[in-house]
């Protein structure tokens, strides 16, 4: 289990489906004659079953979609391995619905080679029930978009395919024909001028296309005189509309930097709208903004270039946009909204000068924008809040519905690497609700969020600081990158408090200290090892190595790749495309024997930035039984930083474990020193702690969920925004009246799965003690529900888990196996992540009741099944930081560990009698 994510709705803005209008015909051509159709050498079945039938007095054939596969679906092959079809500009596919259920259907017409999105055009429809519709596959397009240009001499064949649902669909298909007179795609032309958006809609038929998107649907309307677009909606995933402009052309909006949009809400119920422009229809290359209207609400919504949310985003071109995207956000009714106008406005923004890093000491008065990149702030020179000068630096967190709102950056290269630095500045609170945080902090523009973030502050308590000016400073110490920008910010807990404040910063200075040497923590836990520690293997590459370990893709390489000395290993995945990379292995597999701590480091070098989602990794693993594996551990550096890597594994039972050295997705290192020495196991502190003897004295916190509502002063429920696969929704938790808390996992109408969950972050938190709750597992798959432990600093970097640590207590993802999951998490869920779990088969675990513990002290974890120890361990070195409680439901996309949810029954629900924690009573009390 992950943290829960607060900023649910900026993780929209993907395209569902797109239906171009229909052109007019110039000539047609059947491609295929279904009265002699052979549905055994020309038809290619996927999880579908097809017949020839007599609608309407014709012969047609009739499609049955299964529910095995994510995109059941059948191919026409074409007579002769080919059809050319380059005399037509289009294939049409005419669908009638015979079933009491709307149904999407997509319609693809293929090259040889075809994958999806290479060789290929595709387009699609929802057809309702009783509906006849036509679909059209222009040649070039994709889902309204330029695509491939296919060889029409050589198409292959005519693919027609569903999505996946809980019951057999099926679906009559009329006729496919070509059609349309061919036309060389046209060159760009000089788009329209941009300010006929102004005039409303009046000059819409003429300028503009729709495309529908999802379940939504788009008219022009009169309305006070004028035009108006009218969106309608049906409960989907993002139901909405497409405007495109006129054929072979492009929006230019150079001369604005934003675009207005005039809402309207004519509806009973809220509606939440969100805005895309883009460049690419790729839900990445675009501008987004969105905004909750009330029922008979009408608002001014813009969409500023080059920002999303609020923040920096996408370096939008906006001499080049494609498509407008208006859509709502998994609406459960049918509702409408009224887009009056699209109105570009702002004046474009100079392009700026390549920036002159400040020589220091650097003073940033805030008087112009010179050395800063406002990434969601603004230079305030309103009387009141400017702190000097005429102007002062503004950040405004207010409705920005994101949980850390960073609102300004310098430019990248003021810092020089290997010197310690003091920040100064003034700062002056005007506004602040409560939970509210001011911080800033450091961080290399070349890597991003995470590990090499450095001088993290947080300015807590401000709603107590409003009106008052104070100084502040950090001090911090700079090594290897020379990319560092100081950023300020605002957080809160959007689920538990606003988080809101407006907050001026003025007349910040930057000077240079002593030189500065970053030692790692790797690197003084190398030095720390026992000097008895005996050492077993020792690899510098400059010998054969045959005999010792195995090497898979690894090569020994000499300059310029080599780390030290001579020669060194080469770990190369950049050009596999594989996501699992083993490249060195023990062969020795007496090599670790139980009752002992292998101490494993080597030197590394990072050659090349790893791919998204890339590491190396290291475990020791018992006969490819991968769920056996032990001391499991990431790393990473920034490319051209030579650092060590260390791991202590402590190896307790006896099986035959090799040690695998690897790569996850693509990446490049040299390995250096690789070293393995041999201690005894140091006896720990965990193995001789008694657990906390529970009594009623020492009962600090419970739950026994009694009575008819849950307890808002100790609890938040989760919701409502997406959770992984589903949607956690504040419903979906409820207490029945008979003492228990209901997580109700479901499936909605419109496909969308829901559950629901508790959280007692910012109202109930603790340091140690014994949790235990009381559980009755669900009866279906694809969902787990858990108890843990959480806090905020999980995602903090470079000291194991003792300044923070996500405990789960149980995960309970499997119903046809007895087995149960405890685990631990901590540095974080990104490249550095580190995980450590226990997964103990416990007979009728997933029948009636059981308990569920965690023993947790200084010393580490204790856990319990039904008050019999299953685990105890002190990986990460035990969480120093106080936990908050969380019990909660969802499930894994795509199914995953807890099993595909596509054939369960719902709903289904999870139960918990109680949670209890104890603590001991400090000496004297």
């Amino acid at each position: 289990m992950h943290h829960p994510n607060k900023t649910a709705f900026f993780l929209l803005a993907v395209v569902a489906t797109v239906v171009m209008p229909t052109l007019a015909t110039a000539g047609e051509k059947p491609l295929f004659d279904f009265d002699r159709l052979d549905l055994k050498t020309q038809v290619r079945l996927d999880d579908t079953s097809a017949r020839i039938v007599t609608h309407e007095g014709a012969k047609a054939l009739e499609i049955t979609f299964g529910q095995k596969r994510k995109w059941p679906g059948l191919a026409i092959l074409a007579p002769g391995g080919a059809m050319d079809l380059s005399a037509f500009s289009r294939v049409e596919l005419t669908v009638f619905n015979p079933g009491s259920e709307k149904i999407s259907v997509s319609c693809r017409v293929d090259n040889a080679g075809a994958d999806g999105r290479k060789n290929c055009n595709t387009a699609a429809g929802i057809i309702k029930p009783g509906e006849t519709k036509t679909i059209t596959v222009r040649f070039g397009y994709s889902w309204g978009q330029k695509g491939a240009d296919l060889d029409l001499t050589k198409v292959t064949q005519i693919l027609i395919f569903g999505d996946r649902a809980q019951a057999d669909r099926s679906i009559i298909v009329t006729s496919v024909k070509a059609t349309g007179k061919a036309a060389a795609v046209p060159a760009a032309t000089k788009a329209p001028d941009p300010l006929e958006f102004s005039a409303g809609f009046a000059k819409f038929d003429a300028s503009f296309r729709l495309g529908q998107s999802g379940g939504g649907t788009g008219r022009l309307i009169d309305l006070d005189g004028g035009k108006a677009l009218e969106i309608s909606y049906e409960p989907a995933k993002w139901p909405g509309v497409i405007i495109l402009p006129p054929m072979g052309t492009v929006w230019n909006f150079s001369k604005f930097s934003q675009l207005d949009f005039d809402i309207e809400n004519p509806g009973k119920t809220a509606v939440h709208v969100g805005f895309r422009v883009d460049n690419k229809p790729d839900g990445k290359s675009c501008s987004v903004s969105s905004e909750r209207l009330k029922p008979g609400q009408r608002k001014t919504v813009s969409v500023r270039f080059g920002y999303s949310w609020g923040r920096v985003g996408y370096p939008l071109d906006a001499s080049r946009i494609t498509q407008l995207l208006i859509y709502t956000s998994n609406p459960k009714e049918a509702g409408r909204f009224i887009i009056r106008s699209i109105t570009p406005s702002g004046k474009a923004p100079a392009i700026p000068k390549t920036p002159k890093p400040k020589k220091l000491p650097a003073t940033f008065s805030f008087e112009d924008e010179e050395g800063i990149v406002l990434t969601g702030g603004e230079i305030t020179r309103a009387v009141g809040e400017v702190i000097e000068g005429k102007a002062s630096l503004l950040g405004d967190s207010r409705g920005k519905r994101i949980t850390h709102f960073e609102f300004v950056a310098t430019d990248a290269g003021t810092l020089v690497p290997g010197y310690n630095y003091r920040i100064t500045f003034k700062y002056r609170v005007l506004r602040a609700s409560p939970g509210a945080v001011f911080y800033i902090f450091l961080r290399s523009k070349s890597q991003g969020w995470g590990r090499w973030d450095r001088g993290w502050t947080d300015y807590a308590d401000l709603s107590e600081q409003v009106g008052k000016t104070k100084t502040a400073s950090i001090d911090v110490g700079l090594d290897i990158l020379p990319d560092y920008r100081i950023h300020f910010g605002i957080k809160g807990d959007t689920r538990v408090v606003k988080g809101d404040a407006r907050v001026v910063v003025d007349e910040m200075t930057v000077t240079q200290g002593k030189p500065y040497k970053l030692e790692t923590r790797e690197s003084k836990l190398v030095k720390a090892i026992p000097p008895e520690a005996k050492v077993v293997l020792s690899l510098d590459f400059e010998q054969d190595a045959a005999g010792t370990v195995e090497m898979q893709r690894a090569k020994v390489v000499g300059a310029p790749r080599r780390l030290q000395g001579s020669k060194s290993l080469l770990l190369d995945s950049t050009s596999t495309g594989k996501q699992w990379n083993t490249f060195l292995s023990t062969l020795d597999k007496t090599l670790f024997k139980p009752g002992h701590r292998y101490y494993v480091t080597f030197r590394y070098k990072q050659l090349a930035p790893f791919a998204e989602g890339g590491y190396g990794n290291v475990y020791l693993r018992p006969n490819g039984e991968r769920e056996k594996d032990i001391g499991w551990k990431k790393f990473r550096m920034m490319p051209g930083y030579v650092g060590w890597f260390y791991q202590s594994i402590d190896v307790r039972e006896d099986r035959p474990y090799q040690l695998f050295l690897g790569i996850h997705r693509g990446g490049k290192v040299a390995i250096d020193e690789l070293t393995i020495r041999e201690l005894p196991i140091p006896p720990r502190k965990i193995d001789d702690r008694k657990p906390l003897v529970r009594t009623k004295d020492n009962l600090v916190f419970a739950d026994e969920f009694d009575g008819k509502t849950i307890n808002e002063k100790v609890w938040t429920r989760l919701g409502d925004y997406p959770r992984k696969g589903a949607w956690w929704i504040k419903s979906q938790a409820y207490l029945n009246g008979k003492g228990h808390l209901v997580l109700k996992f479901d499936k909605e109408a419109n496909g969308r799965y829901v559950s629901g969950g508790l959280s007692s972050e910012g109202k109930y938190t603790f340091k140690y003690g014994y949790v235990e709750v009381r559980m009755k597992n669900p009866t279906q798959p694809g969902h787990w529900p858990g108890a843990w432990l959480f806090t905020q600093s999980v995602n903090k970097v470079g000291n194991d888990g003792r300044d923070g640590t996500e405990v789960d207590i149980v995960e309970a993802p499997w119903r046809k196996i007895d087995k149960i999951s405890h685990g631990l998490h901590w540095d974080g869920y990104g490249p550095d992540h580190q995980v450590r779990s226990h997964t103990p088969i416990i007979k009728g675990i997933n029948e009636g009741w059981h308990t569920y513990g965690v023993d947790w002290s200084e010393d580490g974890y204790i856990f319990f099944v039904d008050g019999k120890e299953t685990w105890r361990t002190d990986a990460g070195g035990s969480s120093r930081v106080p936990l908050h409680l969380l019990l909660t439901d969802e499930m894994t996309p795509g199914g995953g560990w807890a099993g595909s949810p596509e054939n369960s029954t719902w709903p289904d629900y999870t139960y918990f009698d109680y949670i209890r924690v104890w603590q001991a009573k400090a000496p004297g009390k």
